[in-house]
């Protein structure tokens, strides 16, 4: 009961913020307008970029661009409609006289693009230029993304990556500074290792109902190598003797060989956006996304529990170029692990938050080129992780050499990246992770993903 009281007033939280941005917006002034260029061939005479289909056009109805003949008027050397040549029979062209109409249409054509339409759209395209901060913007797309994360050394803590040490249902483990964690049911895997790599290729499927709202589904596929294993019950020779002697010389434990290297359908997440603003040039989002326990949590291909995510996105463009993005999110799990003696959780809350730039440098009819900075945190504001190390104070009955310890801290993470777009439907990006803070989920990440926008 407790903890779906804490859910409901975060989201309530979370949607009232939306709602007063929104409420605010609309007493405000109107924020200046630039339109963003979209996927319209050229015409001739006007600029290459040219509105979003169903947004007003910068060109008034009553310019005439140069160049070109007003409505209503025969331009110069031509015959209007109706009307003979002289020197020639109805029916027939005189040989002096050019087909406009044929010229015009061979002018307005354009050669087709990579993506299938026109030019390409600056600073966004209709999707988020960001890679590690999600798109606040409803689209119609797939994504096949692939990262490859190194040197992860608390990969349990709060069980966001994956669940709880498989070990701390054999017996009772000291807490560092003061307690005992005991939970007969922690369901992550049985090594504990001191550093953890991992890739991950995830396919992501958007649907959109129109500009505000849309919905989604990710599958991820993991591969983790644990690394410099600091303890496993089913090793018989100790590295460096750190091991600590398991009760019942350890019989209880062997319950099925440990895999080193295991793969496999990790936690498939699904969700849905809501734009409370948008706009050509900035939209702010409602986001809901729902982990499920798919992954083999004693494999360490998932966690083991249902996971809620709420959170704010938002989306500005504030040039033809330059893009800005951020996001606000809160990581809930549900019926995590927890200690049998008193309770303590090991699952713990998390906040997730970011902001980010993208800024066009190349721009043409079938290329642009988009570097983007973005910056990540992580607070972790509960929650306990598994550690190899020495435990203070000592304790008699409990081992001295690994147990579990507080999992709350800050974690922030600079990305960067450069996202090429292809005509208007397709991109790629390639980019780099790398931790700005000693704690860490890992220090380093690469990601490199592509889209298809429909």
């Amino acid at each position: 009961m407790r903890l779906r009281w804490r859910l409901a007033l975060r989201c309530l939280l979370l949607l009232g913020l939306a709602l007063g941005g929104e409420a605010s917006r609309l007493r405000a002034q109107p924020a200046p307008y630039y339109p963003p260029p979209g996927c319209m061939p050229a015409q001739p005479g006007y600029p290459r970029y040219q509105p979003w289909p169903g947004m007003p056009s910068l060109i008034p109805p009553s310019t005439v661009p140069p160049g070109t003949t007003p409505p209503g008027t025969t331009p110069p050397g031509t015959t209007p409609p109706g009307t003979t040549p002289p020197g020639t029979t109805p029916g027939t062209t005189s040989p002096n006289t050019t087909d406009t109409t044929t010229n015009a249409n061979q002018t307005a054509d354009t050669s087709p693009s990579l993506g299938g339409q026109g030019d390409v759209a600056t600073s966004g395209g209709g999707a988020g230029v960001g890679a590690y901060l999600d798109s606040a913007i409803p689209r119609t797309m797939f994504r096949l993304r692939f990262d490859a994360g190194f040197d992860m050394n608390r990969p349990d803590r709060s069980e966001f990556f994956y669940a709880a040490w498989r070990e701390l249902s054999f017996h009772t483990h000291a807490i560092r500074g003061d307690g005992a964690y005991f939970d007969p049911k922690a369901r992550g895997p049985e090594q504990l290792p001191g550093k953890l790599d991992y890739q991950e290729i995830s396919s992501y499927m958007e649907f959109a109902l129109g500009n505000r709202f849309s919905a989604f589904v990710e599958v991820p596929y993991r591969f983790v190598h644990y690394r410099n294993i600091q303890e496993d019950p089913e090793r018989a020779d100790p590295v460096n003797g750190m091991f600590f002697p398991e009760p019942e010389g350890g019989a209880v434990d062997r319950i099925g060989a440990t895999n080193d290297n295991p793969n496999g359908i990790s936690d498939i997440v699904a969700g849905f956006k809501f734009a409370f603003i948008a706009d050509c040039d900035r939209y702010l989002t409602f986001q809901f996304r729902v982990f499920t326990p798919t992954g083999d949590a004693g494999k360490g291909l998932g966690t083991g529990h249902v996971s809620l995510e709420p959170g704010i996105l938002y989306y500005q463009r504030l040039n033809d170029r330059l893009v800005l993005e951020a996001q606000f999110k809160d990581w809930i799990p549900i019926n995590g692990g927890h200690s049998v003696l008193d309770g303590t959780e090991f699952d713990g809350n998390i906040l997730i938050y970011g902001v980010g730039l993208g800024y066009d440098v190349y721009q043409s009819n079938n290329l642009r080129i988009t570097p983007v900075t973005e910056f990540v945190g992580w607070t972790v504001l509960s929650g306990l992780q598994s550690f190899a190390g020495v435990i203070t104070p000592p304790r008699a009955t409990l081992p001295n050499s690994h147990g579990v310890e507080s999992g709350e801290t800050t974690i922030i993470n600079a990305k960067l990246g450069v996202r090429t777009y292809f005509g208007c439907s397709q991109d790629i990006y390639i980019g780099w992770g790398h931790a700005l803070t000693g704690e860490r989920w890992y220090r380093d990440m690469a990601r490199v993903e592509y889209r298809f926008r429909f």
